[in-house]
Formats: C-alpha cells, sequence, structure tokens
C-alpha cells in the first residue's frame, strides 16, 4: 500500500476514534404532554400496530437504538432526528390543548398527509428498516382513521382557528372589533418557533 494511502487510513481511523468521545445527549420529551395518545384517543389495534410500525422510533419515547445508533456520525444524525421529531410529533407525550402548537387536529392531519406523499417514514429510516414500508391499504387504515379522528376533535374544539379554518363566530347583533385591537389568543409553552399552521419541520419536508 502506498504511503499517502497508509497516511489517510491512519488519519481516518483516528478521526472516527476521536468522534467516540463526543457521544450525543439522549433525546428526552421534547413537547409537554399529558398522557399518550391512547389515553386521550381511540387508536384501533391494527393502526397502532401500524404506528409502532413506521412511526414509533422517531416519534415516540419507545425509540429501538441499533447497534449503529451508538457509533459517531451515524448516532448523531439518529440523535437529532429522533429529537426532531418528537418535537412535531410524540406519541408517547400527547397534549390535548387546541392552542398549543402542534394542536391535536394538526397532529393527526400531517400523518396521513405526509404518508401519502412518500415522506414519512423517511426513505433513508425505510432503506434502514425496510419493515417500516407501508402498503396502500396499510396507508389506508391510518388515513382513515386519521380522518375520522380529525373530524371528532374539530368537533370537540370548533372555535379553534387552526382546526375549523375560520375565526369564531361574532355574537349575534354585535359588530366584530378592530383586528388590530383584537387580543392575542394565549399560547402554551412551545419547543419550537414554527410557521403559523406548520411546524418549522418534521423534518423541514413538512412544509412542503
Amino acid at each position: 500500500m502506498p504511503r499517502a494511502w497508509r497516511i489517510a487510513l491512519l488519519g481516518a481511523s483516528g478521526l472516527l476514534v476521536g468522534m467516540q468521545m463526543f457521544p450525543p445527549a439522549t433525546p428526552g420529551a421534547q413537547l409537554p404532554g399529558d398522557g399518550t395518545i391512547a389515553d386521550h384517543l381511540a387508536v384501533p389495534a391494527d393502526v397502532d400496530a401500524l404506528l409502532r410500525r413506521a412511526c414509533y422510533d422517531c416519534h415516540s419515547q419507545e425509540t429501538r437504538w441499533p447497534w449503529y445508533s451508538r457509533i459517531a456520525p451515524v448516532s448523531w444524525y439518529i440523535a437529532h432526528d429522533v429529537r426532531h421529531g418528537r418535537s412535531n410529533l410524540d406519541f408517547s407525550s400527547w397534549s390535548t390543548d387546541p392552542d398549543l402548537e402542534p394542536t391535536p387536529v394538526q397532529r393527526v392531519s400531517w400523518m396521513c398527509r405526509d404518508i401519502r406523499r412518500g415522506l414519512m417514514p423517511p426513505e433513508l429510516y425505510r432503506l434502514a428498516h425496510p419493515e417500516a414500508r407501508l402498503t396502500g391499504d396499510e396507508e389506508g387504515a391510518i388515513c382513515t382513521w386519521s380522518d375520522e379522528t380529525r373530524r371528532h376533535l374539530e368537533a370537540v374544539s370548533p372555535t379553534d382557528p387552526i382546526s375549523s379554518g375560520a375565526p369564531a363566530p361574532v355574537g349575534a347583533g354585535t359588530a366584530p372589533p378592530d383586528a388590530r385591537s383584537r387580543p392575542r389568543r394565549a399560547r402554551g409553552p412551545q419547543r419550537r418557533s414554527p410557521r403559523r399552521g406548520a411546524p418549522s419541520s418534521w423534518p423541514r419536508r413538512w412544509e412542503r
């Protein structure tokens, strides 16, 4: 082996070993919640199994950590993806607050939307986890449940502009206040700073 190749190989090996000295912090809960999704919504057994198979690794606190998730720089990427996934949807930390973004309506709506677009699960995750691939029928099962749940949540919280698509109606005989004088709606704590109606990312492909 040429001397230059030996030097390059030793340098790359040293760099790889050095990276192991900086393990990523284990991601924790990123969103406030008052229980799991099952504590608040009826999730059929077949849909629950599909979500666990295709979504729970990044969108719950039941992540399965494969052996390569402990080797940098892959460990950095995986920890970042898990942290980012939990910051937008966490089945283990489910908030029912309709004023806290991402709202329950947003979360169940995005599930079907991006599954249909082929964005979730991400392509790289599907390559590493072939079992996470969803068939058309499986996508349909999730979307049917998602649509039914969204309609139920919208009926429960019809005045939420995000869920209903319109502001709460003004009382009969009352003129609407000037838009500039309307008080801002109080919001709960947020772990991120999304654009109105869409998170900064889930990952960023959510904004497409």
